[in-house]
């Protein structure tokens, strides 16, 4: 048995995009930007996945103000929902006369919803009940269980039909306005979770990060698992799963 399963949901094995963008700190949090960037496509590369960046926005050549990737494949957006947050660089700066500065960049973590916003149901999730309709469409409709009630299990939903003295039109009419509730579902949880995205990327600052990496010292920092290592070249070469596998495993994430 794979000692991953017990990490993810079937809604993590979706693709998703990771988006950075340079906080406080000028040239040396543009600078930090391309430091994740290359740490995260390097992660992608050690997990088998596929990448493709979809926007830069550079300062210069060798420094962004924001990048958006888009990652497929095998639970990525199970793998990175982990690194969703503020990321805090300490170091003496390359452009400052080597200056003690602090920089701070900020990595989101979005799913494609659009992979998954089509509705199919599960027929172990649904519950039909069948009884006699009222209202008009002669005697046969009143004395037939031809209208249809069907209950969605997982979210609680329950339409019902009786438009029709034929029952299996009733069924279908039924099933098709429960798609259309549960899409609607989706399409507000989508509104939401775009708004809370931006809601975050007004405050890249101190006291929010998730991560520090205090380059002088030697050490990194993971505020939502607590751990700390020194091998700081290994992690901005991408070797990110001992945080990443902890933070899944005791469900850290936000």
């Amino acid at each position: 048995m794979n000692k991953y399963n017990d990490f993810f949901t079937n809604s993590d094995d979706i693709s998703c995009f990771i988006s950075i963008i340079s906080g406080s700190g000028g040239i040396e949090s543009q600078d930090w930007v391309n430091i994740l960037f290359r740490m995260y496509i390097k992660w992608i590369k050690i997990k088998n996945l596929k990448y493709k960046i979809l926007s830069e926005d550079k300062f210069f050549i060798k420094r962004k103000k924001s990048v958006l990737i888009y990652v497929e494949g095998k639970y990525a957006y199970g793998w990175l929902k982990t690194e969703n947050g503020i990321h805090r660089l300490v170091r003496k700066s390359p452009f400052d006369s080597g200056k003690r500065h602090t920089s701070f960049s900020s990595v989101y973590i979005k799913k494609n919803i659009d992979e998954n916003l089509d509705v199919n149901l599960n027929n172990n999730d649904i519950k039909f009940s069948f009884c006699k309709s009222s209202g008009n469409g002669g005697q046969h409709i009143n004395k037939t269980n031809s209208a249809v009630r069907v209950f969605h299990i997982p979210t609680g939903i329950n339409v019902k039909s009786n438009d029709s003295k034929y029952q299996n039109i009733n069924k279908k009419n039924a099933l098709k306005r429960l798609k259309n509730k549960i899409y609607n579902i989706k399409l507000n949880n989508k509104i939401k979770n775009n708004k809370k995205i931006e809601d975050l990327k007004s405050d890249i600052s101190w006291g929010r990060q998730i991560r520090s990496y205090i380059l002088d010292d030697s050490i990194i920092k993971d505020n939502l698992t607590g751990l700390e290592t020194n091998n700081i070249k290994e992690v901005l070469n991408g070797n990110l799963s001992i945080f990443i596998e902890k933070c899944l495993k005791n469900k850290l994430y936000k």
